[in-house]
């Protein structure tokens, strides 16, 4: 049957990686209420940190949506051995494009 995307993010930096659970039928405009851990170091965030956006399929290989990057990291990097969150829930749109003159995340596409 053909229905609306089943979207999970996939976060990763290097060799590390962590991902969302997949929303069903959430479509192109999916909302990840979900806290989500990766341990980095300060120089992991000076490359950003990779964001992909798949389709979870049963039965065959999951579909890339979208890809993008998070730069502009150096306001996590000022609290050096704690843990750091993002403070905005992360959503996921047919096109990504955010800019921050504060020096938060921006996701480039």
């Amino acid at each position: 049957m053909f229905g609306k995307n089943d979207v999970y993010v996939v976060f990763r930096v290097g060799t590390k990686k962590v991902k969302t659970h997949h929303k069903k039928n959430a479509g192109k405009h999916a909302t990840f209420d979900e806290i989500l851990t990766m341990n980095l170091e300060d120089h992991d965030l000076e490359h950003g940190i990779d964001v992909g956006a798949y389709d979870y399929d049963v039965g065959s290989s999951d579909d890339l949506l979208g890809q993008g990057k998070l730069v502009n990291l150096l306001a996590l990097k000022r609290t050096p051995n704690a843990p750091r969150q993002f403070k905005e829930p992360f959503k996921y749109k047919a096109v990504w494009k955010s800019t921050s003159a504060s020096g938060a995340p921006t996701i480039l596409h």
